[in-house]
């Protein structure tokens, strides 16, 4: 997506706007919320959990977003909340692996 410049981005509160603009959840609690770094750039890990819409089961979503010259990336995963310790562990993994192409 398209933002203002990075200078002017508050990351964390702009990642947490994310994860609560997300379609088909709802009742959305934030768990813990982790600064990192994605291919040198600033980022925001956030855990939460929330009720899918279809269903109203509750899930666990792991969230991380990062900034660069105005575009941001979100890599977001979502999982049944009674299966979500080793799943969070392999979101994290793949979400370390974002880097920016030319």
């Amino acid at each position: 997506g398209r933002a203002r410049t990075d200078s002017e981005i508050d990351l964390e509160r702009f990642s947490i706007n994310r994860l609560l603009a997300t379609p088909g959840i709802r009742g959305v609690e934030v768990q813990t919320r982790r600064r990192l770094e994605l291919d040198s750039l600033p980022a925001v890990e956030l855990v939460a959990v929330a009720f899918d819409r279809k269903d109203g089961n509750k899930i666990a979503i792991l969230q991380t977003l990062t900034i660069d010259d105005g575009l941001y990336f979100v890599i977001q995963g979502r999982v049944s909340a009674h299966r979500s310790e080793p799943v969070l562990a392999e979101f994290r993994e793949i979400a370390a692996t974002f880097q920016r192409t030319n």
